[in-house]
């Protein structure tokens, strides 16, 4: 634990909380959060989004600390890309849920640690989707996509298997998961804005929450809950709301979200977080 004193630790959620309807952190957001991070606030974000992701998509923005990515699978250094945490799959529900999806008919997407480097392996192109998807990542020079058997990868500590297809067929899938394995896995279901009709299932380890994450957070920069004030716009941020005592809601949050908030603010694209931290932390 850092000996340091900490007087307050923020935490925002990405996609509609932080970045505009642009997906992009605002140029006066940048700036600020840079004085305020170099004045000393400790400020990081929480997102379903990979590293690499997120070093996109907050270039310009000097974080000291480590990101939540995948939801909560993975806490990292966003310079470095070392990992505080791993919370992977247990291996034998691994290969069980493997055998599962191909029993069903899908071929998923994995996203592992190797014990090297962070991988995005894939082995067939199944539908509209996943094109869509391999196509992105490859414009994006995402240098964790593989193209691989994947049978052979089954030993790496895997964080997330991803399954694209229309929903109906997904949640059926879903059920199916959670029927078997609701001790042991997350899973969420949610449409790819960018590919309407296309659905991705993620299935993630038990520990792989964006609250088991701040609780590591807490625990490690010396910071209770009174501290502590989290910013969201989605029901997955609901876990975030359940350990803090500031709890911001943006006003396009989703509706159960602005009811378990202490406050609402104004929306993703008027600089409203940074605006509540100028102003009240």
């Amino acid at each position: 634990m850092r000996n340091e004193k900490i007087k307050h630790l923020c935490i925002s959620g990405l996609d509609g909380t932080l970045l505009n309807n642009k997906t992009q952190l605002s140029e006066p957001s940048c700036h600020q959060l840079n004085i305020l991070i170099r004045n000393g606030l400790l400020f990081t974000v929480a997102s379903a989004r990979s590293i690499f992701s997120i070093r996109q998509t907050l270039k310009g923005l000097s974080l000291t600390l480590p990101v939540i990515e995948f939801g909560g699978a993975l806490i990292t250094d966003m310079d470095t890309g070392h990992h505080h945490v791993i919370n992977n799959i247990e291996p034998n529900l691994t290969n069980e849920l493997y055998h599962l999806f191909s029993e069903s008919g899908f071929t998923p997407l994995i996203t592992s640690f190797n014990g090297k480097e962070d991988c995005l392996y894939y082995e067939t192109i199944s539908n509209e989707g996943v094109n869509w998807y391999i196509i992105n990542r490859q414009q994006m020079k995402d240098t964790r996509l593989k193209k691989v058997e994947l049978k052979s990868i089954m030993k790496d500590q895997i964080v997330c298997f991803t399954i694209i297809e229309h929903y109906e067929i997904l949640r059926e899938l879903r059920n199916k998961i959670l029927d078997m394995y609701s001790n042991h896995v997350e899973v969420y279901l949610k449409e790819n804005p960018f590919t309407k009709g296309w659905f991705w299932l993620t299935v993630h380890d038990k520990k792989a929450t964006k609250e088991h994450a701040i609780h590591y957070l807490l625990k490690e920069y010396g910071v209770n809950k009174e501290q502590l004030t989290v910013f969201g716009s989605k029901t997955s941020d609901l876990n975030m709301f359940k350990i803090a005592k500031n709890r911001i809601a943006v006003s396009n949050a989703k509706p159960e979200l602005k009811e378990a908030a202490t406050k609402v603010i104004g929306s993703n694209n008027e600089d409203s977080v940074v605006n509540y931290i100028l102003n009240s932390v």
